[in-house]
């Protein structure tokens, strides 16, 4: 960038300005790949299960949308729940929007299976055991705030935030 100022001084202006440009180019890309290398050695070695909520609040598929009304939405204030069958299957979720549109004195006769939305495509899940990294740009993260954390069968092991993953991002500072 300084023979770049130099040339636009001394001799050609647009072959100096041309100089610049390509000096501030890989400038950026030099901090872009030691932010990218920061990131990525401060996750290595973590995963979803070192950050999530080991203890998440579920709703069980069969339960009926009035006590889910009241024990869930009323009681925590959440916008959705993870859903499980009652082996501890995650299924999808339940959102307070889909409850609110049951009518209430239909609600007693509707299970949450019937207004869930279903984890089809496996976008709301990701592994427990997989690295922290992984879950950098996925879709249900960013459209959620959060994935379910589950093992190899399926069975839901956790909720891991946006938050917690900023949380892990962050720069540690050395005990004084």
């Amino acid at each position: 960038m300084a023979l770049g100022l130099y040339w636009a001084v001394r001799i050609d202006v647009f072959g100096g300005v041309w100089f610049l440009l390509i000096g501030n180019f890989f400038t950026q890309a030099a901090r872009g790949t030691e932010m990218q290398t920061r990131i990525t050695s401060q996750l290595d070695g973590l995963s979803v299960a070192d950050v999530m909520d080991a203890e998440p609040v579920a709703v069980p598929s069969d339960a009926d949308l009035d006590q889910v009304h009241d024990e869930f939405f009323l009681r925590y204030r959440w916008p959705w729940f993870p859903v499980i069958d009652r082996a501890g299957h995650f299924l999808g979720l339940v959102i307070r929007e889909k409850v609110d549109e049951v009518p209430e004195e239909l609600r007693s006769g509707r299970t949450v299976d019937q207004v869930m939305s279903e984890d089809v495509e496996g976008a709301l899940r990701v592994m427990a055991d997989a690295p922290l990294e992984s879950l950098l740009g996925r879709e249900g993260l960013r459209t959620l705030g959060a994935l379910m954390a589950v093992d190899g069968d399926g069975k839901l092991k956790g909720v891991v935030t946006l938050d917690q993953v900023r949380r892990a991002l962050q720069p540690t500072t050395p005990a004084v």
